[in-house]
């Protein structure tokens, strides 16, 4: 093989890892935002969900306060709890959104382990043969 091509083969072996290695860093960054996404949206929801039970458990006969922007307005602990439900549906999906695009990432992250791997086994064996034909010569 000759010096030239030899070189020509490095500078393309070492952009495939360079590649790989952005593109794995790309997909764990993305990957931690949205656990975090996850885990403040799973949080919200939470708080939702206690909010409505306890306006439920209050009774329909209760005063209720519901906060719109700087002020609170008299309201029925019906239309709360049905704006609260609505809220809850919407952030649940939020949440299954997130979870899903979660195991995206995750499966990428493996996938672009397992080409990175492949790659370095793929290095190593070439050397090896290099190695070896470089000995018998």
């Amino acid at each position: 093989m000759s010096s030239g091509n030899a070189n020509a083969n490095d500078e393309a072996l070492r952009k495939m890892l360079e590649q790989i290695q952005v593109t794995l860093a790309q997909n764990s960054r993305q990957l931690s935002l949205v656990r975090a996404q996850r885990t403040a949206k799973e949080r919200e929801r939470r708080g939702v969900e206690l909010t409505r039970q306890a306006v439920e458990a209050e009774g329909s006969d209760a005063k209720v306060w519901r906060g719109v922007g700087k002020m609170f307005c008299s309201s029925t602990p019906t239309a709360v709890v049905a704006n609260l439900t609505s809220q809850e549906k919407a952030v649940t999906e939020e949440v299954d959104v997130l979870g899903k695009k979660q195991k995206f990432l995750e499966k990428q992250i493996a996938d672009t382990q397992g080409h990175l791997r492949d790659f370095l086994r793929g290095v190593e064996g070439q050397q090896s043969k290099e190695r070896a034909s470089a000995a018998a010569a």
